[in-house]
């Protein structure tokens, strides 16, 4: 199954109406959302990278937060690649999927569900 087809499904799961989209399986796919902001699916070859963007924060906000930032960063989650997920200085979060997320509906579905609602946590720290 390839992305596109993986993600119409997961979409159609998850109560939206995949044809009102339209992407492939190459290019950055941009969700939109009013509460966290945009996620992007952007496959890079035959992986795929979830993305999010924090509000850029300053130094001394993300030192005296950087506690409760790391425990929601190093939560376990098996759909990223790695275990957990990446927290970069310039405020994206997310990672590598893992590979079964790629192509598995009922996991991608999970997989966005639970990052969006980690993004909302994320915001909400601030």
């Amino acid at each position: 199954m390839t992305l596109k087809e993986a993600l119409c499904q997961a979409l159609s799961t998850l109560g939206a109406d995949p044809d009102a989209f339209q992407f492939d399986d190459h290019s950055t796919i941009v969700m939109s959302f009013d509460d966290v902001g945009d996620i992007y699916l952007d496959p890079q070859g035959d992986r795929v990278w979830m993305w999010g963007i924090l509000d850029e924060m300053e130094e001394h906000v993300r030192d005296a937060l950087a506690a409760p930032l790391l425990a929601e960063v190093i939560r376990p989650v098996a759909h990223w690649d790695a275990g957990a997920m990446i927290l970069r200085q310039d405020g994206r979060v997310g990672g590598l999927l893992h590979p079964d997320c790629q192509i598995e509906p009922t996991l991608l579905a999970s997989a966005l569900q639970d990052f969006h609602e980690c993004l909302g946590r994320l915001q909400a720290i601030r």
